[in-house]
């Protein structure tokens, strides 16, 4: 019986703590999103003429593409090299269009996968440790 009062208590502060996060879930969520199109739009701005290039290689372009073609393609992508295997969107850019897009990428990465995220990271532990 102590158990599961202790487990139940336990849960009840999980639940506490989630239900504070929500604005600032909602606020972090509209601040990453923007960052991404903002970022998104550049680049697939900065692509559009290599992709539009009958000159280039037709399966190169394709391949840009399929990673930088459309808003949704490139929101995806940036979501991609936020959270997860960042190496083939960067790669496909640097080895294919110019190898400048590293520079992009890596001030990207470091501004917003480092700092950004971490700072989120920590008001969402300060929000926590609050209502505990």
């Amino acid at each position: 019986m102590v158990t599961t009062s202790n487990a139940l208590h336990s849960l009840q502060l999980l639940i506490k703590c989630i239900q504070a996060s929500v604005d600032m879930l909602f606020w972090s969520f509209i601040l990453l999103t923007f960052i991404q199109c903002v970022a998104g739009m550049i680049i697939s701005n900065l692509v559009q003429s290599y992709m539009e290039d009958p000159d280039a290689d037709l399966k190169l372009r394709i391949e840009v593409f399929m990673y930088y073609g459309t808003f949704s393609r490139t929101f995806l992508s940036m979501f991609e090299i936020l959270f997860a295997n960042w190496s083939p969107p960067c790669r496909i850019l640097t080895e294919n269009v110019s190898e400048s897009f590293s520079l992009f990428f890596l001030i990207y990465r470091c501004v917003l996968g480092f700092e950004a995220v971490t700072v989120v990271n920590s008001v969402f532990v300060k929000q926590t440790i609050k209502k505990a």
